[in-house]
């Protein structure tokens, strides 16, 4: 019997490995080149996370109207992800909606990204929480969650999300935005605040209890320290997640918000330290306690003193200041355990499962899993075991306790079954939704035909890269690619023959430019530009070559090998010091000598 009860220890773990696999799964809606389909997910499911491939602009405050054509710095990232390397950009992404959606109330739920955000849904303005701004004096930081209600009479519509951080270690889009039918967003969202709320309320009546228990007893100091516990868990779960303390006081300082979140962080086990020493004073080492409490007392003064952008790089310091208190607690509690001390078993059970979500929430801050922070769940666990031994001491309030337990348990209850529903609806629906997600990628910037980009995206492109390319003072080369002889192949196979050769084509243009980080566009008919930076004349030309031999052994259904070859002119400039008349120019001359020499070949102005 004795061994038996250490099975609950691969219980837990198996409970929290459940845990991570459910929470970490996949959605089976991903985003692709900036698109989300949502026509059967939002047919079957009630919310839908819009993760996946968002368009990002870095450094740049683009409104919804701007295009990917003008100039911009645009790229692909995915969602939900914080970054580091930039202070503010913009996301933004299309979703499209189910026909019998349309024109029906809709809700998006943003999180509280902890710094300033703007969201339009197509071209209306939903909210601006905080301040976006390109620099740290102008922007406010973000201080609430919010449901946006919202109809469209179209079933194509626009997301764009500007976010302004500069004052925190990260920024960004780093939690899921949901959208879904308006009555389950809202049931979702207050089923989540209430449960906070009701955690919350048991935690308030277990401080009172303690803080009056003390002033009853003022020798029993256990009593003072674990109600400053109660009080820190408290505040850690006011300020964490949608922070409900904005909810209570809307004008509350920002700043102090971080400040306390952090400070509440890494107050937790030195506090917890100070009960499970006076819980078992035989086992417990006052030297360390002390030394602990001023070490971390020290590390306080760092947050109060310095800005949020200052400490919060420091977080994972903050998390070693948890782990050397989690040493010194579960070797006192382990001690006592050893000399069959009352109730040291269900306190290392307790300790166990704060270690686990102690674990997940370091892993979950340093992004090495997609789940929830839970370490306030963690100690409210381990606060509701001291509360059983309490009550089994003492004899009082058991009913009060027990009814508690019983509503997080039925409420608990009703998330898992929600949880299993949605996977096991999500599983059934799984092999449809991944044959209609291949035709996601976004096609609005490209060209129709090839998908790759076109001559207006060019023109942008090379007049940004030749400024970059003359400030750095690196080379440019600009390459114009012919098919050589392509009406005879439309005229002798027919133009749908044409255009597939056109799309091979292309889609070994962007292989053999991708590998070397070029850009690639169609610039018109059978005619392709590339542009090269930072690259010798040498380079270029064999990589010309190479793509001329690649176009050789090309294989196109219905056409002869070989049939199909390419001319190129290319056009050099070690320094970048010409116009980009000149250098397309030049390029077109040296295309012009190359068909002029016979075709198949490669010619450099």
């Amino acid at each position: 019997m004795k061994q038996a009860k250490w099975l609950v220890i691969p219980a837990i773990l198996v409970l929290f490995g459940w845990f991570w696999s459910v929470m970490s799964e996949d959605d089976e809606v991903r985003g692709f080149g900036g698109q989300f389909n949502l026509t059967s997910a939002l047919s079957t499911e009630d919310m839908v996370p819009l993760n996946g491939q968002w368009m990002y602009y870095p450094n740049q405050l683009v409104g919804p109207q701007a295009s990917v054509f003008g100039g911009f710095d645009v790229r692909l990232i995915d969602v939900p992800h914080s970054t580091k390397e930039y202070d503010f950009g913009t996301y933004q992404t299309d979703f499209n909606l189910p026909p019998d959606l349309v024109g029906e109330l809709l809700s998006l739920y943003i999180p509280n990204l902890g710094h300033a955000y703007k969201v339009w849904i197509n071209d209306e303005l939903m909210v601006e929480e905080g301040k976006v701004d390109l620099d740290r004096a102008s922007t406010i930081p973000a201080k609430r969650a919010h449901m946006l209600d919202f109809t469209s009479n179209e079933r194509m519509v626009t997301l764009t999300i500007q976010v302004s951080n500069h004052y925190l270690r990260t920024g960004g889009l780093s939690q899921e935005i949901l959208i879904g039918k308006h009555d389950e967003i809202s049931r979702s969202f207050m089923l989540d605040r209430s449960l906070a709320l009701i955690v919350c309320g048991s935690l308030i009546i277990l401080f009172l209890y303690y803080i009056f228990s003390y002033l009853i007893q003022r020798k029993e100091r256990y009593h003072l320290f674990f109600s400053l516990l109660v009080l820190i868990v408290i505040v850690r779960l006011l300020l964490e997640g949608d922070k409900l303390i904005f909810y209570f006081f809307p004008n509350f300082s920002w700043e102090w918000s971080m400040k306390l979140e952090y400070l509440s962080f890494i107050w937790l086990l030195p506090l917890f330290s100070y009960v499970i020493s006076f819980m078992y004073p035989k086992q417990a080492n006052t030297t360390f306690t002390r030394i602990y409490f001023i070490g971390v007392l020290a590390v306080s003064f760092v947050i109060l003193l310095t800005p949020s952008y200052v400490y919060t790089h420091y977080l994972l310091l903050f998390q070693l200041t948890l782990v050397v208190g989690f040493v010194y607690i579960f070797k006192v509690v382990w001690q006592a355990y050893r000399a069959n001390e009352a109730y040291s078993f269900i306190n290392i059970i307790g300790l166990f499962v704060l270690l686990m979500t102690a674990a997940n929430d370091v892993f979950y801050y340093n992004e090495w899993i997609a789940t929830e922070p839970i370490l306030s769940i963690g100690f409210l666990f381990y606060l509701f075991i001291q509360t059983v031994i309490l009550a089994i001491q003492h004899g009082r309030t058991v009913e009060q306790y027990k009814q508690s337990s019983n509503e997080l348990k039925a409420l608990n209850t009703q998330l898992e079954e929600k949880v299993h529903a949605r996977t096991a609806e999500l599983k059934q629906s799984q092999k449809e939704l991944v044959e209609k997600n291949r035709f996601l990628k976004k096609i609005s910037y490209l060209d129709e035909l090839t998908h790759i980009p076109n001559r207006r995206s060019f023109a942008n492109v090379l007049e940004k890269d030749l400024a970059e390319a003359k400030q750095n003072n690196e080379s440019i080369s600009l390459m114009l690619i012919d098919l050589d002889l392509f009406k005879k192949i439309n005229d002798q196979y027919g133009h749908q023959m044409g255009d597939a050769c056109l799309k091979i084509f292309a889609e070994l243009l962007n292989q053999h430019f991708s590998e070397h980080s070029h850009f690639v566009a169609r610039y018109g008919g059978e005619e392709f530009v590339a542009i090269c930076r930072g690259e010798t004349l040498q380079a270029i030309e064999q990589s010309a070559n190479n793509l001329r031999e690649r176009v050789l052994k090309l294989k196109v259904p219905g056409v002869s090998q070989g049939e199909l070859t390419i001319s190129v002119g290319i056009s050099y400039s070690e320094n970048a010091n010409i116009t980009d008349n000149e250098l397309f120019e030049q390029a077109d001359a040296a295309l012009y000598k190359a068909k002029d020499q016979g075709r198949n070949q490669v010619v450099v102005y």
